[in-house]
């Protein structure tokens, strides 16, 4: 008897354990640089950006599908960090390779200070859509206020189409706010 129940355990087994798992997909936001040479960094603006903040909702790595009200995770792609990480990581990148404006690790050094909120970063059917609300502080006041609201449409619906159209709608706030800085400062 207890061969027999062994036998009917493995056998209601093995139909489990034959399946494949699905290959998950990792994507990254990240700043695409262009070949473009560094300047002088001697007259550059010293600029501290603060953790970018975010709401519960994009505390995961799993990529947001919104659909009229209905908001889902894509089937078998996520981020390979938070998408805040991410982009606070990119932003470093981009400020460092662009002219004028030098990332620094401390406020204290610090000309200017960026307070970044990512409020919404999402993929439809036909866009991606990112949403930051970004303050920028000098002399402990604020001297500006912006929401960026950035949509890249996709030419098809495919995971690795929605991770470029994420990416061109990040390194497009990321020129956006570079303008307005140069225009603060």
């Amino acid at each position: 008897m207890r061969y027999l129940s062994l036998l009917v355990m493995a056998f209601l087994m093995s139909g489990c354990i034959a399946k494949d798992a699905p290959n998950m997909r990792y994507y990254e936001l990240n700043a695409l640089l262009s070949s473009q040479p560094r300047c002088d960094r001697s007259a550059n603006v010293e600029v501290y950006v603060e953790p970018i903040k975010s709401l519960d909702t994009f505390q995961t790595r799993g990529i947001i599908y919104k659909q009229d009200n209905q908001i889902s995770y894509l089937d078998n792609s996520k981020f390979i960090a938070y998408p805040s990480v991410m982009i606070y990581k990119s932003l470093i990148s981009y400020l460092d390779f662009n002219c004028k404006f030098k990332p620094v690790l401390s406020k204290n050094d610090a000309k200017v200070v960026l307070k970044i909120s990512l409020l919404n970063l999402y993929a439809n059917k036909n866009s991606a859509n990112l949403e930051l609300f970004v303050s920028v502080i000098q002399n402990d006041k604020t001297i500006a206020n912006k929401l960026f609201r950035i949509k890249k449409d996709m030419i098809k619906f495919s995971d690795e189409d929605i991770a470029l159209a994420m990416n061109q709608a990040m390194n497009e706030f990321f020129k956006e706010l570079h303008e307005l800085l140069k225009e603060l400062a």
